[in-house]
């Protein structure tokens, strides 16, 4: 059940970052958008097909553009990485384990030190939003 709701919220999240995509005539904007929908399809084949190395891929990528978009992004998309971050923190601790990580049949990402790649973009992207 974990895994559909999971998959479903991939899904809810990829409509977002589609419908962003559309909207913005931003050139690095588009260009970031696009890597994330790209990663989020790896994500999702992966689970459907249970391949653990797309799987893993669509999970650093995840990683790597939260913290690119922590940096680079402004507006909806800052928020939306906020947003993805703090839900990501929060399932980690909910859950007890990374739901990606679970995808792939592993919890050995399951360790506080961890939630700083999350916390990371977190507060840049709370800071970034509020200065």
């Amino acid at each position: 059940m974990e895994s559909m709701l999971f998959e479903a919220f991939i899904w809810g999240v990829t409509g977002v970052t589609v419908c962003r995509l559309t909207a913005t005539s931003d050139t690095y904007t588009r260009l970031f958008l696009g890597l994330c929908v790209i990663s989020q399809a790896v994500a999702i084949v992966g689970m459907r097909t249970q391949n653990t190395e797309y799987i893993t891929i669509g999970h650093v990528m995840f990683t790597l553009s939260m913290w690119i978009g922590s940096i680079l992004t402004t507006g909806p998309e800052l928020a939306l990485v906020a947003f993805l971050s703090a839900f990501t923190l929060v399932t980690r601790h909910v859950l007890g384990h990374c739901m990606f990580a679970k995808a792939r049949g592993s919890t050995s990402t399951n360790d506080v030190k961890y939630d700083v790649l999350y916390a990371g973009p977190l507060l840049l992207s709370l800071y970034r939003l509020l200065a």
